[in-house]
């Protein structure tokens, strides 16, 4: 879900009056709260139940972080919490804070865009690599030692800002679908350039003829500039795949001889 628009409003101009320290503190502290809100159902419940008073849940909260996270994350969360969420949305929204803390970091250093193809192509290695999967996902290896494997693998490699991304997510125990949550980031920062993000799928490489006439085509479809992420995959038949958020623009022949085949046994 996206970012409630007052909230959206007081995370803006928090993070224009943070140095840049102060973001990455605050991209650390709400990851760590989302996960807190995860892991504590009875939290979780009296942080989002509509019938509680928006000040006594702003006060509970206040009472929980006093002291253990920087003013910023403190406030965000406060605004946060206030508006009416449904328990499995307050984690999501903590989560879109802290990844625009680091976002606004990346925007002042002028990496955005690097960090946004950074985060895309690493979800799709993490898609891909079995072993780091099975490496990073095993419940017997800690944390500290997941995260020292990214931060090793991605070294003089990626952005600091990209590594901390993929660190915080660890650390927040999402590396059963990292790679589902490293496209969404890159798709919430392609949106923070006023940009969407295709995935193209394609068993050969695109000149750059082609893929300006396939961007030009998905901006007319869209109505928005798009950000092409090409994957050479040589499992596509003929044509390519396009993926924008949910919807797919599948042209391969494998797709066709299926709908074919899909269609002959339905008739």
């Amino acid at each position: 879900m996206p970012i409630p628009d007052g909230v959206a409003d007081a995370a803006r101009s928090a993070f224009e009056g943070a140095s840049r320290e102060d973001l990455l503190r605050a991209g650390h502290d709400l990851f760590a709260l989302a996960g807190l809100v995860d892991r504590e159902p009875r939290l979780r419940k009296a942080l989002t139940d509509p019938a509680a008073d928006p000040t006594a849940k702003r006060s509970l909260l206040a009472d929980l972080l006093r002291g253990r996270v920087s003013d910023v994350a403190a406030s965000l969360a406060s605004e946060a919490v206030a508006v009416r969420l449904h328990e499995d949305e307050l984690a999501t929204v903590l989560d879109d804070l802290a990844a625009e803390g680091l976002f606004t970091a990346a925007e002042r250093d002028g990496e955005l865009e690097r960090v946004e193809d950074e985060v895309f192509r690493f979800s799709r290695i993490y898609g891909a690599a079995v072993d780091l999967r099975l490496a990073l996902t095993d419940p017997v290896v800690p944390d500290e030692r997941k995260r020292a494997v990214v931060t090793d693998l991605l070294a003089g490699k990626a952005s600091q800002v990209t590594a901390r991304l993929v660190t915080e997510l660890i650390g927040r125990g999402r590396t059963h679908d990292l790679d589902r949550a490293l496209s969404d980031l890159a798709q919430q920062a392609a949106a923070r350039r006023g940009r969407v993000v295709a995935e193209v799928r394609t068993a050969i490489e695109l000149d750059g003829d082609r893929l300006g006439r396939l961007g030009a085509a998905l901006e007319r479809e869209t109505g928005r500039p798009v950000e092409l992420h090409v994957i050479i995959d040589p499992t596509v038949v003929g044509s390519l795949a396009v993926r924008v958020g949910d919807e797919l623009y599948d042209g391969t022949v494998r797709r066709q001889l299926d709908a074919a085949r899909e269609r002959l046994l339905a008739g």
